[in-house]
């Protein structure tokens, strides 16, 4: 079987609140959330943040206090003004990448998952 890699890229118009759940292995409510398709959850570990604040808070919170920053702006005389955001806009992009499970487990095996 030949190896693959997929790059999925999502455009979120709300928080990725199901996505969330599966990647961060926890409901909202704080339980725990154990996908039946998973077989090494012990390599959540390695996912990786690029909204630093999303460690401390979460993901949902973090880009939800983004969306209120741009929906609730200062201009140059110090004036609170809100903006109306749409319903359609684009609020996040989502991406993941994933590879064959025979390729993943031979970059496991030669220590390079941080690389990849």
């Amino acid at each position: 079987m030949s190896n693959y890699v997929v790059c999925h890229y999502a455009k979120c118009y709300g928080p990725p609140v199901s996505y969330t759940t599966h990647i961060e292995r926890r409901k909202a409510d704080g339980s725990e959330h154990v996908p039946y398709n998973i077989k090494r959850s012990d390599l959540t570990k390695h996912n990786r943040e690029f909204i630093p604040e999303a460690k401390k808070t979460g993901r949902t919170a973090a880009i939800e206090k983004r969306l209120m920053a741009v929906k609730r702006q200062i201009d140059k005389e110090g004036n609170e003004y809100e903006r109306k955001i749409r319903k359609d806009q684009v609020c996040c992009i989502e991406i993941r990448l994933s590879a064959s499970p025979e390729a993943m487990a031979e970059i496991i095996a030669q220590g390079r998952l941080l690389d990849w």
